[in-house]
C-alpha cells in the first residue's frame, strides 16, 4: 500500500474519532428540543411495538428506518434512552460511509481517490461549532436526522452506477483508474428496494432527491435510446429496475400517507402550487437556502471571525468547484449525445476496439482527445438535479424550503472534487496508446504528479474546514464541568421529580441530563398549555402533578403566577436560577 493510503485511512479514523466523542462524551450537553424528540420517540417505539406509537404526533416525517428506529431496538437491549441514540447515530455513520464508498467505487478503484472523497464527504458539512446547527445534525451527530435517506440514495446510485456500466471490455476497464464494474448483487438491489420503500414512508423528502432525479436521468436515456435505435434488453432490464423503485417509493408514501394515517402536523407548508406570481419570491427564498447550505455565509459571521472567514473562503472555493464540474459533465453529456452512436456504452467499446487496431498515431492522438460519459459524470447529474428539484418545489409549491433540505449539497460536494482527481484520468481512460512516444510518458508522468499535488491540497483544505467545524465542539464535548441544566436535572433527581413541564425549547434540554426518568412536557406560546405534536402525552393527569415541577421563565412569570392564582392553584418554588424558577403546585396546571 502507498504511503499515502495510510495517512489518509488516518485521516478517516480521526474524523470518527471526533464523531463518535461529540456523541458519546457530550450527547446531554449539546442535546436540544428537537433532538430529544427523537430521543423520546424510539423509547414509545419500543413500549409499543410499532413504528407509529398511538399516543404521538409526529411533524413532518415518520420514522421507520431511521436513527429513532436502530435506537428503539438498542433501547431494549440497555433500557437506556441516550446511550441508545448515541450507538443508532455511530451504526448510521458507519452505514453512510459504507455506503458512500459503494458508491464511489462505481467510479473509480483507485483506493487513494475513494478515501479521498471519504475525508471530503465526512468533512463537507462546514461551520464553526457545528454541532449546534442543524447542517451539523443531519448525517454523523446526535441524532441524523437525515441518516437514512442519504444512506438510501447511496446505496441506490451506486446500484444504478453498477447496472448502467457493468461488464464493459477487459481493454476498456485497463485504464489508469482500473475501473471495471460487474452488476451488482441480488442482495444490494434488495437492499435498495427495502430502504426505498422505508424512506417512502417517511416523507416525500426521498421522492424529491432521489426518485425524480433517477427518473428524470432515466426517463432522457431511454427516450434518447430509443429514437437512436440503440435500446437493447440490458437497457430495458435497467429501466424496469429503477421504475420499480420508483413505484415502490410512491406507493410507501400513499401507503402510510393515505391508508394508515399516522397522528400528524405538518410544519412547512403543503403540496399545493403557488399562484405564478409568488414564484419569483419562491426562488429568492430558496436560492438563500441553497447559499446558506454551501457554507458561504461564513464570510459575514458575526461571532469567531478568524475561524468563519477562513471558512467562508474554503465555501468559495468549493463552490467553484463544484460549479466546474457540474459545467464540464454537462459538457461532455451534450458532446456524448451529438454523434448519432454515442451514448451507447456498447457502441463505444465496438468503436474504440476498432480504433485501438488501427496503428496510425494520429488517429491513436484523436481517440485521447475524445471524451466519454463515465460514472462520475452520472453521479454529479444525479446530485445536481437533486438539489434541482429541491428547489423547484420551493420555487413552485407552498412547502417552506429550510436550508437543510438541500443537503444533497454535500455528497456533490464530495463528488465534484473527487471529479478533480479523475476527471483528467477519464481522457486517458478512453485513449489506448501501443507505443507511446517518451514525450507522452513525459506527459503521463506529468499529469500524475499534478494529481497528487491537486489529491493534497483537497485533503489539506478539507481537514481545515473539519478542524475549524468540529474541533471547538469536540473539547466542549470533553469539558467535565457540569452544566447549570445538569445541575437542575440532579436536584430534581433528587427530589422525586419525575415530570418538568415548561416551555418546550427549555425542559428537554434539561431532562435529557436524567436519561428518561424525568420526562418534559412543553407548551409554546400559550403557558400551561402543551403543544400537541412532538411532545409527549397522557403526561398531564392529577396523580402525575405529584411528581411534576413547573419551570417557568422571566418572561413568563407574571402570567403564569395570575393563572394560577386563578385557577385556586398554589406555586411552590422549590429552585432558581437567572434563566429561570422550578415550582411545584398543589394541582394540575397543565391542560389537556
Amino acid at each position: 500500500m502507498k504511503k499515502s493510503t495510510y495517512i489518509y485511512t488516518g485521516i478517516i479514523i480521526i474524523f470518527f474519532a471526533v464523531f463518535c466523542i461529540i456523541n458519546f462524551c457530550g450527547f446531554e450537553r449539546f442535546c436540544d428540543s428537537d433532538m430529544y424528540q427523537d430521543i423520546y420517540v424510539s423509547k414509545l417505539i419500543w413500549n409499543s411495538k410499532s413504528i407509529f406509537p398511538p399516543n404521538w404526533t409526529f411533524s413532518n416525517q415518520y420514522f421507520v428506518l431511521a436513527a429513532p428506529n436502530i435506537a428503539a431496538i438498542i433501547y431494549g437491549i440497555t433500557g437506556s434512552m441516550n446511550l441508545s441514540m448515541q450507538l443508532a447515530t455511530t451504526i448510521y455513520t458507519l452505514l453512510i460511509l459504507a455506503a458512500f464508498a459503494y458508491m464511489i467505487k462505481a467510479v473509480t478503484s483507485n483506493k487513494t481517490v475513494i478515501l479521498v472523497s471519504l475525508i471530503c464527504f465526512m468533512a463537507a458539512v462546514t461551520g464553526y461549532d457545528i454541532v449546534n446547527t442543524h447542517q451539523g445534525q443531519l448525517y454523523f451527530l446526535m441524532v441524523s436526522y437525515y441518516a437514512s435517506y442519504i444512506f438510501t440514495v447511496f446505496l441506490v446510485y451506486g446500484v444504478y452506477l453498477r447496472y448502467l456500466f457493468a461488464n464493459l471490455s477487459n481493454r476498456e476497464a485497463n485504464s489508469e483508474s482500473g475501473l471495471k464494474l460487474n452488476k451488482p448483487s441480488v442482495l444490494a438491489y434488495i437492499l435498495a428496494m427495502i430502504f426505498t420503500i422505508a424512506t417512502g414512508m417517511q416523507s416525500l423528502r426521498q421522492t424529491a432527491i432521489m426518485i425524480l432525479p433517477l427518473a428524470c436521468v432515466e426517463g432522457i436515456r431511454f427516450f434518447y435510446k430509443v429514437f437512436s435505435k440503440s435500446y437493447t434488453k440490458k437497457d430495458w432490464a435497467i429501466t424496469w429496475k429503477m421504475a420499480t423503485l420508483a413505484i415502490i417509493n410512491i406507493i410507501a408514501y400513499l401507503m402510510v400517507a393515505v391508508v394508515i394515517k399516522p397522528s400528524h402536523c405538518v410544519l412547512y407548508g403543503g403540496t399545493g402550487i403557488r399562484s405564478i406570481s409568488t414564484w419569483g419570491q419562491g426562488f429568492v427564498k430558496s436560492a438563500g437556502n441553497l447559499a446558506k447550505i454551501t457554507g458561504i455565509q461564513s464570510l459575514w459571521g458575526a461571532k469567531n471571525y478568524k475561524q468563519n472567514i477562513v471558512l467562508g473562503l474554503i465555501s468559495v472555493i468549493v463552490i467553484c468547484v463544484v460549479i466546474y464540474a457540474v459545467v464540464s459533465t454537462i459538457k461532455t453529456v451534450f458532446k456524448e449525445t451529438k454523434g448519432k452512436t454515442k451514448g451507447d456504452v456498447k457502441e463505444q467499446t465496438n468503436i474504440r476496439s476498432n480504433i485501438e487496431k488501427n496503428d496510425n498515431a494520429n488517429n491513436e492522438c484523436n481517440v485521447a482527445k475524445e471524451r466519454y460519459i463515465q460514472p462520475i459524470h452520472v453521479l454529479i447529474i444525479l446530485f445536481f438535479l437533486g438539489i434541482l428539484s429541491i428547489g423547484a418545489m420551493g420555487t413552485l409549491m407552498d412547502i417552506k424550503i429550510r436550508d437543510i433540505y438541500f443537503f444533497m449539497w454535500y455528497p456533490l460536494v464530495a463528488t465534484s472534487l473527487t471529479y478533480l482527481l479523475i476527471g483528467k484520468t477519464t481522457t486517458k481512460t478512453n485513449a489506448v496508446i501501443h507505443n507511446p512516444s517518451d514525450e507522452a510518458i513525459n506527459q503521463n508522468n506529468a499529469s500524475d504528479a499534478a494529481n497528487k499535488y491537486v489529491e493534497l491540497a483537497i485533503v489539506i483544505l478539507m481537514s481545515i474546514a473539519f478542524i475549524i467545524s468540529y474541533g471547538s465542539s469536540a473539547l466542549n464535548a470533553l469539558n467535565t464541568t457540569k452544566t447549570q441544566d445538569q445541575l437542575t436535572c440532579q436536584f430534581l433527581e433528587e427530589n422525586h421529580i419525575h415530570y418538568l413541564y415548561g416551555h418546550w425549547n427549555t425542559v428537554p434540554e434539561i431532562a435529557v441530563y436524567s436519561d428518561g426518568s424525568i420526562t418534559p412536557g412543553g407548551w409554546y406560546t400559550t403557558i400551561y398549555d402543551p403543544i400537541d405534536y412532538l411532545n409527549p402525552k397522557g403526561i398531564y393527569d392529577d396523580n402525575c402533578n405529584k411528581a411534576a415541577a413547573y419551570l417557568i421563565l422571566p418572561e413568563e412569570k407574571s402570567e403564569a403566577l395570575k393563572i394560577a392564582k386563578d385557577r385556586g392553584i398554589t406555586l411552590n418554588q422549590i429552585y432558581s436560577t437567572p434563566v429561570y424558577t422550578i415550582y411545584t403546585s398543589d394541582g394540575q396546571l397543565m391542560e389537556h
